[in-house]
């Protein structure tokens, strides 16, 4: 991608998740900043606010049913299928525009935020 990706900063976020999104340069965007914007799932599909109604999606283990025999779809694959799904149903898009990652990343970068770049500051 070159360019840097805002990520809303999860308590707890793998270096293999980071690989997955193709991101080079995470900036962290503060759970401050991202209320003062208004955003919600719908522009951040994986931002969970702590104590909100979906906060415990991550927290959810696929293990019991991996043993049982759950058999998952790799998920750059998922992604992708996903996606080319959702560009044939017609639908508004809901994605953060180019425009407003930059003015959170400006925002996240502005003096006494932190540079919100390199690893997950939690």
């Amino acid at each position: 991608m070159g360019r840097p990706e805002s990520i809303p900063c999860p308590a707890r976020v793998s270096p293999e998740f980071v690989d997955l999104l193709g991101v080079e340069t995470p900036v962290w965007v503060p759970k401050e900043i991202i209320v003062a914007a208004n955003l919600s799932f719908l522009e951040l599909p994986l931002y969970r606010p702590e104590h909100g109604a979906r906060s415990g999606l991550m927290d959810v283990s696929a293990d019991l049913a991996r043993g049982r025999g759950l058999d998952t779809t790799d998920p750059i694959a998922t992604v992708r299928d996903t996606r080319a799904w959702l560009d044939g149903q017609g639908l508004p898009s809901t994605a953060l525009s180019s425009e407003r990652e930059a003015e959170l990343i400006a925002a996240t970068r502005r003096p006494g935020t932190g540079s919100g770049v390199g690893p997950c500051p939690c």
